[in-house]
Parts: C-alpha cells; structure tokens; sequence
C-alpha cells in the first residue's frame, strides 16, 4: 500500500455535475476520511494527476463508460486504486480496473456488465 504519510489520498467523483447523489457521495467520502484523520485532497476532474497522491478513492456518478468522452475519460486512472460505489453506463476496455486494490458498483446489473472485464469476485455491490 502507498504511504499516505508522504502524499495525501486523493479523491475524485463527479464534482461538477447538478445530479445531488454525485454531490453526496463526495460529501460522504470526505467525512468519512476526516472522522479517520486521513489526510486527503479533492482532485479536479478536469485534469488528474495520479502522481500528486499515494493513491485516489474514485466515486460518484455513473463514472465506468466506454473510451472517447473527455470528462469520463479522466476517471479511468489507472494503478491500485479504490472504485466506490459506481455507476456503469456502457462500459468497455475496462482492463485498467485489474490494478484496484478494491471495486465496488451500485447494483447486480453493474457488476454483470464489468464482470465482463473483471473477476466477478472482486467487485462488491454497495
């Protein structure tokens, strides 16, 4: 595991859109890291860069889509990082997932359509 004394947990869900349970999950994310005391900071969905935190905690919206899209693009981070709680919206080319140390998705549904890609016992429906 990465050392989160050196770099701060990195946070990144669907910040900007008006969809409310987006914006929840950011807000749940963040308290729960500082009822933990782990330090982290929010990263900008606009231009991630994994390398300014010892690892990312990715969450909130339907963030597992297909390649082509910009914004959506920039959520598929590569490396051992955590996928909370997502939403699946025609998913493909979702080998980088392999590298997270934990995925979880929002229903049975999601979970059918990434066990596609990835080993259905590594992700959880939260």
């Amino acid at each position: 595991m990465n050392n989160l004394k050196t770099k701060p947990l990195g946070l990144l869900w669907d910040s900007v859109s008006n969809n409310i349970g987006y914006q929840a999950i950011g807000f749940v994310m963040k308290e729960v890291l500082k009822s933990r005391d782990i330090v982290f900071e929010t990263a900008n969905p606009f231009s991630v860069n994994p390398k300014n935190y010892s690892f990312m905690m990715i969450g909130g919206g339907e963030l597992i889509r297909g390649l082509g899209d910009p914004f959506y693009d920039q959520f598929r981070v590569p490396g051992a990082h955590i996928l909370n709680s997502v939403g699946v919206h025609q998913p493909t080319d979702l080998e980088y997932l392999e590298q997270y140390r934990y995925i979880s998705v929002r229903s049975q549904e999601d979970k059918k359509a990434v066990s596609q890609f990835i080993d259905p016992d590594r992700i959880h429906v939260v």
